[in-house]
């Protein structure tokens, strides 16, 4: 508050006339004034003065939405033209003369931009030279720049930001655009010289300080009496606020009843209000304007949202408020473009110091001004936060001494953002993206000011309120999402921050890596309260009550995401970041543990025994937020990454087995997973449907079931047991029993419930596909021998393989930032080829074809629809291929890091070869619990093992003399798999056994996985031998591909298809030239056209049969002594709907069915009774009783089909249906239902069409 000005009523200066004010004596006054820094309080005075009249002057008080509030060219005349001319020294000048004055025209001429962008703006940023994606240019500066010649992306701006052109530190390269590239560089004190500096200080002074004084009054507690003048008579007034609660037709309704005017008025003033964030809406008297402020409250008092904010003040206050918003923004906007060489000054002015180095005191303006925000209104909010984006964050001298008062009122700023119900971009906190954006603040910052720990306290602080038990959040009222969305946007300050990452391992320095790791400490706090949220429980016998707000912790998740990004990017460019972090999160994961009361029992899977914690999911807690866990998985492969050998980090407290905890929690989530996938969450399954969606979602995949896996990894390559893995995710998965030798009495004993059946064959297709993503995804950096770029080549190779696609289709499902915009068009490059379309459709990227190879249908980003797409596609691109084309077999992966090639003996491992074995032996013997996504799965898992183990034996070398060799890693899967046998075979024998009997796609997987391992075991023995194998290797492995393409199987292959595309021509041909005869024949409508027609209708049934007349007129008799005659036809042919091709029906050919509906029915019915018991005692079985209590009733469509073709296409259509399984079925396969293959009717049963044995003849 400034001191009390002494009651200008009372004066009279020499250039007040009767007219107002003399323009000329005033500014020739102030600027005598200014000479002398004492004479700073009559300066004040004086300059208020001159405010209050020209206030009087320029603004109207009016309620009246088309009457203009001010005149704007007075406004310019009298008040801003005339605070330049003091500025400038001299009455008449402007900017432009008293820099000609000072002899440097080039001051005028910022070299920064500066420019406030409004909403909606577009905005663009250049991909390769921008230091990150919030440094952009307008549309002016980017186009007379050379950036637009470069890669760039386009945005619009949300109207809270400022052009970054003419800085340096938001450009790598090419910071200036033409219109701001500087002339010269000057120092303020050179040019304005001592007299110059001290005028323009003391105006600005002045100004702020009349500006503080009438905006601290905000919500009209009446400003001094020395503001108001006798002679200035104006009415009282009322004016509405914007509270960004009440909607339009709130305010409209209210203005309308409360004050009595039109709808159209009402609405003019609603959007005024809206615009500026208040306005005068009545003007009267004071007992008016205290009677319709009393109608306002009553009109909203029964709102849910309360009534709208309105006050009652004097006209002279609202007109002084009126001048304080224009003066700021001219300031910020005019003042600061015009003559940049101010800036300085102005910032020693806002901050109340002479230099950068001077110690800031908390109630300076700018400070102040942020600090009590909530007592303004959206446009005077605007106006602060422009004048201090023009200033304090653009003056390079000025912008690190603001930093740090920033973050010392951080969190007064963030409390008060909270509790209000403005917009983010219109609040104080919105400047932290101007401020921590820039790299030498930000690490300047985390050095002297520990900003990230600031952060983080402040983050914990205002989330205390969600805590419930057990120190985790919990959110049980629906009121708390707005309260929640204004905390999480402060998560973004922790990307700001830690977005500057240095390029140079001399760039971290002492205090840099002490402040982030402090912050890292107290970050890694509010993780802590987010494990084990939100968890959930699988209800089996009735529906739940309420359903989980899963909402709001998805929402702080989502928020955190990026912050955990970001310090796995610091803990993977410093290796002594990675192991601070990792010994950090380590002890809090030790923490989580405790709260944990579980007691390991013993499991026996086959000859192993492993002491598992149990889980039950009816009764055991899930919960998809592990963030602390998921940490420490990215901080091990960070560890791995910088090469740690394996006796550095042994020392660290993850020397022997892993803690439970580190494969307990992603386990039971996987679980979970699993069971939703196979339909056992039917009760509660909104929550963990939502959870299942999130995780995921390409945006959150990475952060979320990728981690998990990844940590499944880790875990499993610190177990000294190969076999451990296995069997605590058999326990997990509730497959113990699945995993046991049974046969098919028992299978059908054990699992007497077809539903339990269905449940256990579908969560174990989800147990071995996990499997085949932990041993077969190695691109995650840390875990395999990859590239930083790999991974994301990789998915763009995926993602090519099940179609080709445009790149925003190729960008959705990547779900990446825009950061890395650059680096996808380079892996386009490379892995794609563009199809330019010549029509208005969009451009494509297909896959390169000598990548096809690379195609892996178990990717552990596919859905199960995405992976049986991905197939089809696949398949019409490799028909003619040879047979390691067409299987689709695993791809090679890349090797593993050291650390993690203990994974590998999962391979060879007892409790491995039993689960392979046990899928194939209930697959030969059709035992209840086989499928064939279980088979599918057990084959590409066995064709890993073989491609692991021959790049084993294509690399080894035979040891040297006394040279030791360490067998440990080693993978012996062939050995393994020959030696353990399963009802007198082994694994190979199992797998040639079933050749044949399988559905074609997995036959073909499966003789490329017998040619593998035949090559894979010769290929071995050669080496121990050590003999050189080139030619003698090559002929070797053609002899273990006897199957593949025999001639004579080509041969006759080739002609069938050669023969069904002859038929299916013909069929075509015949039809198009019936058409064409009938067209024809159409005018002439003679009988003999109908003969020839309905003729040659009968030649072309698809089911053709002659039939023989009686010679007497006598009913034909079918079975008894009186049977009639019938004759041998010689033939009767159907052709397929599906192949087309045409089908004699005789007993050696393949059988032909219609597709049919069956179902009981009591249409005939003349007994209505639940159970009719056998009271008329009927001796007549061949014929049905009386009463006609059930009858069976079928109808076919008449579409015939091959029932080898009807086979496919149920699976087929039975696959399509498992992988949509979030959408309601269109037909039930759970009671053998399926569609019809031309007219998609629901069949449940097949009729088969057999040859008519016999004719009737004429005699009997």
């Amino acid at each position: 508050m400034s001191e009390e000005l002494p009651d200008m009523s009372s004066f009279q200066y020499p250039w007040v006339t009767q007219d107002g004010i003399d323009d000329k004596l005033f500014v020739e006054d102030m600027i005598r004034e200014s000479c002398n820094m004492a004479n700073m309080p009559d300066f004040k005075t004086k300059l208020c003065y001159f405010f209050s009249v020209a206030s009087s002057k320029v603004f109207t008080l009016t309620a009246d939405p088309e009457t203009p509030e001010f005149d704007e060219t007075l406004l310019k005349k009298r008040v801003f033209d005339l605070l330049t001319n003091i500025f400038c020294g001299s009455y008449g000048r402007d900017f432009q003369a008293y820099a000609a004055y000072l002899h440097y025209p080039c001051i005028t001429e910022s070299n920064k931009c500066n420019r406030q962008l409004i909403c909606g703006e577009p905005t663009y940023c250049c991909l390769d030279c921008a230091c990150d994606q919030t440094c952009i240019f307008c549309h002016a500066c980017f186009q007379s720049s050379v950036h637009k010649n470069h890669r760039y992306s386009m945005s619009t701006s949300e109207g809270s930001g400022t052009c970054d052109c003419g800085d340096k530190e938001a450009w790598k390269s090419d910071y200036y655009c033409l219109n701001h590239k500087p002339v010269a560089s000057v120092e303020p004190s050179k040019v304005l010289l001592e007299e110059g500096s001290n005028r323009c200080l003391m105006l600005i002074n002045a100004m702020l300080s009349y500006i503080r004084d009438v905006l601290q009054h905000a919500m009209f507690f009446d400003l001094p009496t020395s503001y108001y003048l006798d002679s200035i008579k104006v009415p009282h007034a009322i004016v509405m606020f914007n509270d960004e609660v009440h909607s339009y037709e709130d305010v409209i309704s209210t203005l309308s009843s409360a004050l009595d005017i039109d709808t159209t008025c009402a609405r003019l003033l609603a959007a005024r209000i809206d615009r500026d964030g208040c306005s005068v809406v009545f003007c009267g008297s004071q007992n008016s304007c205290d009677y319709r402020k009393q109608m306002i409250y009553e009109n909203q008092i029964n709102s849910f949202v309360g009534p709208l904010i309105s006050r009652v003040a004097d006209g002279r206050l609202v007109l002084h408020q009126m001048m304080a918003v224009k003066l700021l923004q001219w300031l910020g906007s005019d003042v600061c473009s015009q003559f940049p060489i101010l800036e300085s000054l102005f910032c020693q002015a806002l901050l109340n110091v002479k230099s950068p180095t001077d110690v800031v005191l908390r109630n300076c303006f700018a400070n102040y001004m942020l600090i009590e925000e909530r007592k303004l209104w959206k446009g005077a909010r605007i106006a602060v936060q422009q004048l201090i984006m023009c200033t304090l964050t653009k003056d390079e001298t000025y912008r690190q001494t603001f930093a740090c008062e920033f973050i010392n009122i951080y969190e007064d700023l963030h409390l008060n953002y909270v509790n209000d119900d403005h917009a983010h971009s219109v609040c104080a906190v919105s400047l932290a993206v101007q401020i921590f954006t820039t790299p030498s603040v930000a690490r300047m910052l985390i050095r002297k000011k520990n900003a990230l720990k600031v952060v983080a306290t402040t983050a914990v602080k205002l989330t205390s309120s969600w805590i419930r038990d057990d120190r985790v959040f919990k959110f049980v009222d629906t009121e708390q999402r707005g309260n929640i969305k204004r905390v999480v946007s402060m998560f973004e300050d922790f990307r700001y921050l830690l977005n500057s990452l240095p390029t140079q391992l001399d760039e971290f320095d002492k205090d840099l890596l002490q402040g982030v790791t402090i912050g890292y400490g107290g970050f890694l706090e509010l993780l802590a309260r987010m494990d084990g949220m939100d968890a959930m429980i699988r209800i089996l016998n009735e529906s739940t009550r309420y359903e989980l707000l899963w909402e709001c912790g998805f929402t702080v998740f989502l928020s955190l995401a990026p912050a955990m990004k970001y310090f796995a990017k610091w803990a993977f460019a410093n290796r002594r970041l990675a192991t601070e972090f990792f010994l950090q999160t380590r002890f809090q994961m030790s923490l989580f543990h405790l709260r944990s009361n579980d007691t390991a029992v013993s499991y026996k899977i086959g000859g192993k025994v492993e002491e598992c914690i149990p889980y039950d999911s009816t009764k055991d807690p899930v919960s998809f937020h592990i963030p602390t866990l998921r940490m420490l998985c990215t901080l091990f492969t960070a560890l791995m990454e910088h090469n740690v050998s394996k006796q550095e980090w042994m020392v660290l407290p993850v020397s022997h087995s892993p803690p439970c905890e580190w494969y307990e929690y992603p386990l039971r989530i996987l679980s979970a997973v699993a069971q939703y996938n196979a339909g056992m969450w039917f009760r509660n399954h909104r929550p963990i449907a939502y959870s299942y969606q999130y995780y995921t979602h390409p945006v959150t995949r990475s952060s979320m079931f990728q981690k998990d896996v990844v940590m499944l990894q880790v875990a499993g390559s610190l177990m000294h047991s190969a076999d451990k893995l296995l069997i605590q995710a058999l326990v997990k998965f509730d497959l113990c029993s699945w995993a046991k030798l049974m046969s098919k009495a028992d299978e059908m004993s054990q699992f007497s419930s077809g539903r339990q059946r269905l449940h256990t064959v579908l969560v174990a297709e989800d147990y071995l596909q996990l499997f085949i993503m932990i041993l077969g995804e190695r691109w995650t950096r840390g875990v395999g021998e990859v590239k930083k770029d790999d991974a994301l080549r990789r998915l763009v190779v995926q993602m090519l393989c099940q179609r080709p696609a445009t790149f925003s289709a190729i960008d959705d499902f990547l779900g990446r930032d825009g950061a890395e915009d650059a680096f996808l068009e380079d892996i386009l490059s490379s892995v794609a080829n563009f199809q330019e379309s010549a029509s208005n459709r969009e451009s494509l990227f297909s896959l390169k074809s000598e990548l096809l190879p690379e195609y892996n249908k178990f990717n552990w980003f596919y859905t199960k629809k995405m992976s049986f797409d991905s197939y089809e596609y696949q398949q019409t691109l490799r028909t003619d291929q040879p047979l390691d084309m067409q299987a689709c077999p695993p791809p090679m992966a890349p090797k593993f890091k050291p650390a993690f090639v203990n994974l590998l003996s999962i391979y060879a491992s007892d409790t491995m070869i039993l689960i392979l074995q046990l899928i194939l032996r209930r697959k030969l013997l059709s035992l209840p619990l086989h499928s064939d996504g279980q088979l599918e799965r057990a084959i590409f898992l066995i064709g890993m093992a073989l491609n692991d183990e021959f790049r084993q034996w294509q690399e080894y070398r035979p040891p040297s003399e006394g040279e030791q060799v360490d067998s440990t890693n080693q993978i012996n899967f062939t050995d393994n798999a020959l030696s353990t046998t399963m009802d007198g075979m082994n694994l190979l024998q199992m797998m040639e056994k079933l050749v044949g009997d399988v559905i074609p796609s997995i036959d073909l997987l499966l003789k490329w996985a017998i040619a593998r391992f035949k090559a894979v075991d010769a290929l071995k023995k050669f080496k121990k031998e050590g003999k050189h194998l080139d030619e003698e290797y090559a002929f070797l492995i053609e002899e273990q591909y006897p199957d593949e393409s025999s001639p004579d199987e080509v041969t006759k292959e080739e002609e069938r298809r050669k023969q069904r595309h002859k038929n299916a021509m013909r069929h075509r041909q015949n039809a198009m030239q019936t058409m064409k005869n009938l067209s024809n024949q159409f005018v002439d409508k003679n009988q003999d056209m109908l003969v020839a027609h309905a003729k040659n209708s009968i030649e072309e049934d698809d089911v053709s049969f002659e039939l023989r007349k009686l010679s007497k007129e006598e009913f034909p008799v079918a079975i008894g002594p009186d049977q009639s005659e019938t004759k041998i036809l010689e033939s009767c042919t159907a052709q397929c709907v599906v192949c087309l091709e045409t089908t004699s029906l005789s007993d050696s050919s393949d059988s032909v069915v219609f597709p049919m509906f069956m179902q009981l029915s009591r249409i005939f019915c003349n007994v209505y009774e639940r159970k009719v018991e056998n009271k008329y005692n009927w001796k007549y079985p061949l014929y049905v009783p009386f009463e006609l209590n059930y009858g069976l009733y079928a109808n076919a469509c008449g579409h015939p089909l091959h029932f080898t073709c009807f086979k496919e296409a149920c699976l087929r259509m039975m696959l399509r249906n498992r992988t949509n399984s979030d959408r309601y079925p269109l037909f039930r396969a759970k009671r053998n239902e399926f569609f019809c293959s031309v007219c998609k009717r629901v069949s449940n049963g097949v009729l088969p069409l057999l040859s008519p044995m016999t004719m009737l003849t004429s005699e009997k």
